[in-house]
């Protein structure tokens, strides 16, 4: 049996100059939403201070636009640095976990550039 948490989803805009479909530089929302196998007793400690960190990275990650990247780029690029991430050892809780999935929520909206309406949600797990 395998036990596991998800959090968020976490909002934030991005932008990225899409060029493998000729696209130019333009921004979405997104949202992210991660899940963590519950590696002993305690998995994931999802307390304010666990999800802040991980705010933080992911808006870090995201606050320079993406040249040249697809949406399933930024995707795999998120699920990487959050694979490596580490919660400080007084924010653990005693908590033992690992990534499963990470899951990029982009918003499109009708526009020039031929996008759909409504979500298109894009996952990289183990």
């Amino acid at each position: 049996m395998q036990c596991s948490i998800a959090v968020g989803p976490f909002g934030f805009y991005y932008s990225n100059r899409n060029t493998p479909m000729n696209l130019p530089l333009h921004t979405h929302y997104v949202e992210v939403s991660m899940g963590f196998e519950t590696k002993g007793r305690i998995g994931f400690p999802s307390f304010q201070n666990s999800h802040e960190q991980l705010r933080n990275v992911l808006r870090d990650l995201l606050s320079e636009p993406f040249d040249g990247k697809t949406n399933e780029d930024v995707c795999l690029l998120l699920f990487k640095a959050i694979q490596e991430w580490t919660l400080p050892k007084e924010d653990m809780r005693g908590g033992e976990f690992a990534l499963e999935w990470l899951e990029f929520a982009v918003l499109g909206v009708r526009d020039d550039l031929g996008h759909a309406q409504g979500f298109t949600r894009y996952r990289v797990s183990v």
